[in-house]
């Protein structure tokens, strides 16, 4: 077996290997999504090993490139993503020795950490290898359709999200909301002075997470006025039978008119989704978490998922195996 970088040349491969393998995922699996997701992201392309023997790849471990951002400074960061091993390479510690591998080849790097949200049977492996279980991601919830959301539990139905979605055809797209002449000036503004590691927003973090990715159908509404006010990005999902509204980003301004406008524009898109309950991500102590509590979100709802992280540099400011030092949204966190 050998190990070797991903390089451009494999992608023909590599997607082959993906379309053998996962053949039952609801993420894209095409090239326009592969070259979106470790191509053209607006952190730096990702990373990766696959192995090899006989001519043939038999296993790909493939990290995403981020930046975390805190008011000391930015880490270079890496998402522990795609991870597949053909049928016939199972149970030869293939995932393993290529997680490893890179993960030394990161910290040489001068990577800061790598972290991800792995689900109950992935986590042990992860934990195992170095990685620390830093929490469960505090998810609120909103109660839109409480009647339908009983009816669903006791009847198993299962409407797809997609219903939702089809009503708010047209509307708050996100190429509008990253057209607007006061967007950028938002969001210079947001996190000044924030010790909490954050994903820094731009127009072009903005344009590639919510709007070129292939597959989601991401929406935004804003309302900006002289720098200071409030953004949201959402999309519709079906989660256990129900019509989930998620609210991917809550961005706004510090103080209270901008709490203000963001629990504005929460309750407006409420108002007009068929969704069965929206959800949501805000730190405690933050703008956001104040705009979801004034538009009716419980503190307290789903279980989100587990998120982990394997620090590979001594001494990291702030220190990321303690969740308070983390200001995420659901969109840095979600699978894609």
């Amino acid at each position: 077996m050998e190990i070797r970088r991903v390089t451009p040349d494999d992608e023909k491969a590599v997607l082959d290997l993906v379309g053998r393998v996962l053949t039952t995922a609801s993420i894209p699996r095409t090239p326009e999504f592969w070259r979106w997701k470790h191509v053209d992201g607006p952190f730096g392309p990702s990373p990766g090993l696959l192995a090899e023997e006989d001519g043939r790849m038999i296993g790909l471990r493939m990290f995403l490139s981020w930046r975390w951002t805190s008011d000391v400074s930015v880490h270079r960061a890496v998402r522990a993503v795609d991870t597949i091993t053909a049928p016939e390479a199972r149970g030869r510690g293939v995932f393993t020795r290529l997680t490893l591998d890179l993960v030394e080849q990161m910290r040489n790097d001068g990577v800061s950490f790598v972290f991800n949200t792995p689900n109950d049977q992935s986590r042990p492996g992860y934990l195992k290898m170095g990685w620390s279980d830093v929490a469960r991601v505090p998810v609120s919830i909103r109660p839109m359709r409480p009647v339908n959301m009983v009816r669903k539990k006791l009847a198993g139905a299962d409407e797809v999200g997609e219903v939702a979605a089809s009503a708010m055809h047209g509307i708050d797209l996100i190429d509008d909301l990253c057209a607007e002449t006061g967007l950028p000036d938002f969001l210079n503004g947001l996190h000044n002075g924030e010790s909490r590691y954050h994903t820094g927003r731009t127009v072009e973090y903005l344009r590639w997470r919510y709007g070129a990715i292939p597959g989601f159908d991401y929406r935004a509404r804003s309302r900006i006025v002289g720098g200071v006010g409030a953004v949201v990005v959402y999309r519709h999902r079906t989660r256990d039978r129900m019509s989930e509204l998620s609210f991917a980003e809550v961005l706004v301004s510090p103080g209270g008119e901008g709490i203000r406008l963001g629990a504005q524009l929460l309750r407006e898109v409420m108002r007009e989704s068929p969704a069965d309950y929206a959800a949501a991500c805000a730190a405690k102590g933050t703008g956001e978490r104040g705009a979801l509590l004034r538009a009716g979100f419980l503190p307290v709802g789903l279980p989100g998922p587990r998120f982990t992280v394997n620090p590979l540099q001594a001494q990291l400011t702030p220190d990321p195996l303690a969740w308070p030092s983390w200001r995420t949204s659901v969109g840095d966190l979600e699978l894609f």
